[in-house]
């Protein structure tokens, strides 16, 4: 059983089988469908039926000659009132829902994204100002209103739409192209050029539609269908086909966040790891394999017992082992950066202080780590997050994380030189200057220092001891109600190391 080709630009030949799939994707829109669309009850276009409407059709051209005649209605018609006591051409009032299904009949003709179709129609709308009599003006600014308010549509608009009919069409298939490999005992390589085109479909569908349509979809059933990608992922051993799912399952995180807690709890990190420790020399592998597991790991959600043994402490440590010395293959310098954020993501599953921290462990093991502390500390420098991109919670939480463990055992600490240590100071004292009360960061700042004097070799050489000391004492001195935190800490690392800050 061949899997249905999805609609595309260049379409490829569809099989007997694939006339319910391009039945969507036959429709076309003109501008007669937009202007007929801007009624109160609009929907989606429908296919044109052979027989005479029932109820003629006026055309974007007389609606346009109309919008130049004279306002005389004929005798009899009153045309009805706008809101602001002006008259409208228009026969029916125009709501949210008449101006939601207009952006997605542009998103359809013009393969836009939700947003810029509403773009596309503000510009249309200033411009059409411009160009059509005075009482009509009322209307398109109504419509520019509507546009820029709340869009937010119930179920049954939202199950009509273009995109939410494509979307669970797609996904159907994908799943009957997993049942249909789940039956036969060999590999049927003619259908590949078809499943590609379906996981480029639902790509783009997932990056381009409204995101409230991808959500509503991916959650019904269940999130059955996300499931049975999980289970195609797992069976499926062609690396394009792979690829692809891998970049769907990391868009769908991105669009929808409850998505990574089910990833996180399948067997899909496990068969991550496992092709990347399979595959060293593939730099493709590693790289997209790595992007969905940053991005699972990202929201800090402790992963379960069961993967310890195949993403466990083993696993970090061939992480860390191509941060320092990367493969052959990687001529673009690569790994380190995309391997980096796979660890500070895994961290941020550890509770602090934690006595079974795998990724200090594996750290603990090392002679040296000059990449990895080189490359945290030039985050830091920054002021970036390398986890941004992929979770809007992080904050930059994963790097003073990073250092807030590393400095919390001795051996861990030691991996760090006594040079960059120095580094490390200048930017505290840099930053606790600068920040002014009531900025959490200053309080991150505080509590790394401590961290650096507590457990490095800060007393061989006491580096900007005196920078600090008059830091800690303008904090000290603030008469300000957000410095009550701040003047805590200081009194608490003061008490900590008198040696340093007292006598």
């Amino acid at each position: 059983r061949s899997p249905v080709p999805p609609q595309r630009v260049s379409s490829s030949p569809s099989t007997p089988r694939c006339s319910s799939a391009l039945a969507f994707a036959s429709n076309t829109v003109n501008s007669s469908d937009i202007f007929s669309n801007l009624g109160k009850n609009a929907t989606l276009p429908k296919s044109k039926k052979q027989n005479t409407p029932k109820k003629p059709v006026r055309s974007a051209t007389s609606e346009a000659n109309n919008l130049t005649c004279t306002n005389t209605p004929e005798p009899g018609d009153e045309l009805p009132s706008m809101p602001n006591g002006r008259v409208s051409s228009h026969g029916d009032d125009l709501g949210p829902e008449s101006v939601y299904n207009l952006v997605q009949e542009v998103r359809k003709a013009t393969h836009l994204n939700y947003e810029l179709s509403k773009v596309a129609i503000n510009v249309i709308l200033r411009g059409l100002q411009e160009l059509v009599p005075p009482h009509s003006t009322p209307a398109l600014l109504s419509v520019q209103s509507l546009l820029s308010g709340d869009l937010s549509m119930p179920a049954r608009v939202l199950d009509k739409t273009y995109d939410a009919q494509r979307l669970r069409l797609v996904l159907q298939e994908l799943v009957s192209c997993k049942e249909d490999a789940q039956q036969r005992s060999w590999e049927l390589y003619e259908d590949e050029a078809v499943i590609s085109e379906y996981l480029h479909e639902l790509i783009s569908i997932l990056e381009n539609a409204d995101p409230v349509i991808c959500r509503r979809v991916l959650s019904q059933n269940s999130y059955e269908e996300i499931c049975t990608l999980l289970q195609y992922y797992q069976m499926e051993v062609r690396w394009p086909i792979r690829q692809l799912l891998i970049k769907a399952l990391c868009v769908m995180c991105a669009v929808h966040p409850p998505v990574i807690s089910i990833l996180l709890n399948s067997v899909l990190p496990m068969e991550l790891a496992r092709d990347m420790m399979s595959n060293t020399r593939n730099i493709s592998r590693l790289t997209n394999s790595s992007a969905l597991l940053t991005r699972i790991f990202s929201t800090g959600e402790s992963m379960p017992v069961t993967h310890l043994e195949h993403v466990g402490s083993e696993f970090v440590t061939f992480l860390l082992a191509f941060i320092e010395e990367p493969p052959e293959t990687d001529s673009a310098d690569v790994i380190p950066d995309t391997f980096l954020r796979v660890v500070l993501a895994y961290n941020l599953q550890f509770p602090p202080h934690s006595s079974h921290n795998l990724v200090l462990e594996a750290l603990a093991r090392r002679n040296n780590a000059k990449v990895f502390t080189e490359k945290i500390l030039l985050i830091l420098n920054r002021e970036d997050d390398p986890l941004r991109a992929y979770s809007s919670t992080s904050g930059g939480k994963s790097i003073f994380k990073m250092f807030y463990d590393l400095f919390s055992f001795d051996k861990t600490a030691a991996l760090v030189y006594t040079n960059d240590i120095k580094v490390l100071i200048d930017m505290i004292v840099r930053q606790l200057t600068d920040l002014s009360p009531g900025d959490a960061r200053r309080s991150e700042y505080l509590k790394l220092c401590r961290m650096v004097l507590r457990n490095s070799n800060y007393y061989e050489h006491k580096h900007r001891i005196s920078d600090l000391q008059k830091c800690f004492t303008r904090i000290f001195c603030e008469d300000t109600l957000s410095s009550h935190n701040d003047q805590a800490l200081v009194r608490d690392v003061s008490n900590e190391f008198p040696q340093y800050f007292k006598g």
